[in-house]
């Protein structure tokens, strides 16, 4: 382990020359007011996440999916105050909605609601989402999502039809499929920073993946144009992994399994940034290519658009420092190097364990087993982890473990909350990265594996440039603060076609007698 130098960045600013302090002021002043821009974001767009409580982790044809719905702010994780109406969509494998519901989010940011698999739902693969309407000013990455398998039950046994090259994809399908080859290899490479540097000695995820696009665990091999080997690395989970790419390379490929691609194409300038966790300490790396302008640089640190850390350094030379992990906060940070500007010059994700108060549930039950159809009395008591009483908002599903047909250990609201919604991409099992580790070298595995995680699905909601209002953000959908009437008109014709352009008058009585009228004409969908 390299030494610490904590106050690196700020012995750069105070050794400069007398001659240019000046300068060095202005900037340092211009960074400042690059970073208030940025930290000021959240309270002018806030951003807001959901987490889906399901009742089951598998579905048979004809079963109902109950659900408990949480609301937060993204920044602060506590019950949003923000939207009043929760959209839940069920979509088949081919992206169509299959049905949506509006729920109406009650003070603690909760809601509730059921879905019941129909008739025209087959057996298969199906996404349950849920979003607000202010969360549509943000990518689809931002939404909860979870797959479900839903179930043929026969006399005696049950089954999905997998789906094949054979399979008539409907017409008005919103995903692509491809049928490849399970022999083929595919390399996807992520630079770490966000671009490839030439020149720079630079660390790289990479995913590799068959012609269907499922992970493999075959090693790589990285050589140079010449054919040198340079690196060689097998990936540690779902076909994730990473290597250091020497300096001085111009070009290079990569090897699996006989099939060659090619690294990406290097920028001729710019920033490398790197960044560990490691032992209650942010450990960074910063370099940065001789072209570049020999001026004051910025570090800061957000999570969840939340500022967390601000520090300017003078990268004249390759700079290693570190930071203790108190200025991260619990989830995904992002590590942002940028100029006065404005423009980010390199980024990084890196996660942080959550800090908070230990909580301990317990719960007694009036019996130990219980028989079919018995009544079932249960007690929580939810303290903290001195032992002194927690309010607690709670949801709870009951099943029987020994009927379960898929595990269901692999979606839990820390898992959903400060990893799944913070990435790019389908996540399998994202619990498998907050398992508890009997060991020290199994828990330092699963924290690497948690780090190529987001070196290759990393995904900010917001860019910095748009932070800083340099790029207009625009919000396009409004705050939805009361529930409103939606709804698709079908034709009869038992094919769920929509009724386009049909003239409706709508009347909706109240217990009281009162009535409500309204009057709309139906789109295309």
């Amino acid at each position: 382990m390299h030494l610490r130098q904590l106050f690196l960045p700020l012995m750069l600013l105070i050794c400069a020359p007398m001659g240019i302090k000046g300068q060095t002021d202005a900037s340092v002043a211009a960074l400042f007011e690059q970073f208030r821009a940025a930290a000021a974001f959240d309270h002018e767009f806030p951003r807001e996440k959901v987490f889906l409580h399901l009742d089951n982790n598998a579905y048979f044809e004809g079963d109902s999916l109950f659900y408990k719905a949480y609301v937060v702010r993204a920044s602060s994780l506590k019950p949003t105050d923000i939207s009043g109406v929760l959209y839940v969509e069920l979509l088949n494998a081919a992206g169509q909605t299959m049905e949506r519901q509006l729920v109406k989010i009650d003070s603690l940011g909760g809601g509730n609601g059921c879905i019941k698999f129909d008739h025209h739902m087959h057996s298969g693969y199906y996404e349950v989402r849920a979003y607000t309407r202010a969360m549509l000013n943000w990518d689809e990455d931002a939404y909860f999502s979870r797959v479900i398998p839903v179930f043929e039950r026969t006399k005696d046994s049950f089954t999905i039809e997998p789906l094949d090259a054979s399979w008539k994809i409907p017409e008005k399908a919103k995903r692509s499929f491809t049928f490849g080859s399970d022999t083929k290899r595919e390399i996807q490479f992520f630079p770490e920073g966000g671009r490839r540097i030439a020149g720079l000695a630079q660390r790289f995820g990479f995913l590799v993946t068959d012609g269907n696009g499922m992970p493999c665990a075959e090693a790589i091999e990285v050589y140079s144009n010449d054919g040198e080997l340079l690196a060689s690395a097998r990936p540690l989970h779902e076909g994730r992994g990473a290597f250091l790419l020497p300096s001085g390379v111009d070009g290079g490929y990569a090897v699996v399994g006989g099939h060659r691609t090619e690294l990406p194409t290097a920028e001729s300038e710019g920033y490398v940034l790197r960044a560990d966790v490691a032992d209650g300490y942010l450990d960074l790396h910063v370099e940065r290519t001789a072209g570049m302008p020999q001026e004051v640089v910025a570090l800061g640190i957000f999570s969840r658009e939340r500022a967390c850390y601000f520090d300017t350094l003078h990268v004249n030379e390759p700079a290693e420092f570190s930071l203790p992990a108190s200025v991260l906060r619990g989830g995904i940070n992002r590590v942002q190097l940028f100029n006065k500007d404005g423009a980010s010059l390199a980024e990084r994700l890196v996660y942080c364990p959550f800090a908070s108060k230990d909580v301990q549930l317990s719960v007694r039950q009036s019996a130990a087993q219980y028989e079919p159809y018995a009544p079932i009395a249960l007690e929580f008591y939810v303290a903290d982890d001195k032992g002194n009483p927690l309010a607690a908002n709670l949801s709870l599903s009951v099943r029987d473990d020994v009927q379960e047909i898929v595990n269901g250990k692999g979606h839990s609201i820390e898992a959903e909350l400060l990893l799944a919604s913070e990435l790019r991409g389908y996540i399998h099992q994202p619990d498998f990265y907050f398992a508890p580790s009997d060991t020290v070298a199994s828990r330092k595995k699963r924290l690497l594996a948690l780090d190529h995680l987001l070196l290759v699905q990393g995904w900010t909601a917001t860019s910095f440039h748009k932070m800083c209002h340099h790029e207009r953000f625009e919000a396009q959908q409004p705050i939805e603060e009361n529930l409103v009437l939606n709804g698709t008109v079908f034709k009869d014709n038992n094919k769920r076609e929509p009724w386009a352009d049909l003239a409706l008058k709508l009347m909706m009585y109240s217990p009281d007698g009162t009535t409500v009228e309204g009057e709309c004409r139906t789109d295309a969908e």
